[in-house]
């Protein structure tokens, strides 16, 4: 935790993080308010004045994951680099988080969670339709600098995020599949980019 965190922030987190763990080990339905303000070393009035409830809890650990997620793709548009290498580096960020074992195992979490609670679900999604996509942003850079081609910044970059997950996460997620590691891995990055490219770049 960061040393200019308030001891609020740094309580806040301490149970957030309590909750993911508990979540996990324990799943939404078996885990108490108990059970995470144990967890996190604070007495359960102070869980509940941060957090009214476990969906709340809940909420804020996929905005926390979403939070990481928009981070790690973020990127600058730069007009003196190449195109295909700033590509390669916004994927290997995705799909570096998309792979990892505590994103796999929340999200798991949220399509159980999402089944059984569809107000839940609707309630997230909500959330993260109205947050910006940085991909698109950088999307628009590229295509007001000349260099891509496309009307529709937003779905050039959820068919490129399809091409990414289709190799690297959906299968995971379905558990009948390993994420592709090595030069696999790559080859299905650089193979998502081509086709990206080959439809948008200005030749």
């Amino acid at each position: 935790m960061s040393e200019t965190m308030t001891l609020t922030q740094r309580k806040r987190l301490a149970i957030i993080e309590a909750a993911r763990e508990e979540f996990l080990s324990q799943g939404f339905r078996e885990t108490s308010m108990d059970r995470i303000a144990e967890r996190a070393g604070a007495s359960k009035r102070t869980v509940y004045n941060h957090f009214d409830s476990k969906e709340d809890l809940f909420r804020a650990i996929t905005d926390e994951l979403l939070a990481q997620f928009r981070q790690a793709i973020c990127c600058d548009y730069d007009p003196e680099k190449p195109i295909a290498e700033q590509l390669r580096q916004i994927a290997n960020r995705e799909v570096e988080l998309l792979t990892s074992e505590t994103y796999i195992a929340i999200f798991r979490l949220f399509l159980v969670e999402a089944s059984a609670s569809p107000e839940l679900s609707q309630q997230l999604f909500s959330a993260q339709s109205m947050e910006q996509d940085p991909i698109a942003d950088w999307i628009k850079a590229a295509t007001d600098d000349g260099r891509l081609a496309t009307a529709q910044p937003e779905v050039a970059s959820q068919q490129l995020s399809s091409l990414i997950k289709g190799a690297f996460f959906w299968p995971v997620i379905a558990g009948y599949a390993k994420a592709p590691t090595g030069r696999r891995r790559q080859a299905l990055i650089d193979g998502a980019m081509q086709l990206f490219l080959d439809h948008y770049q200005v030749k």
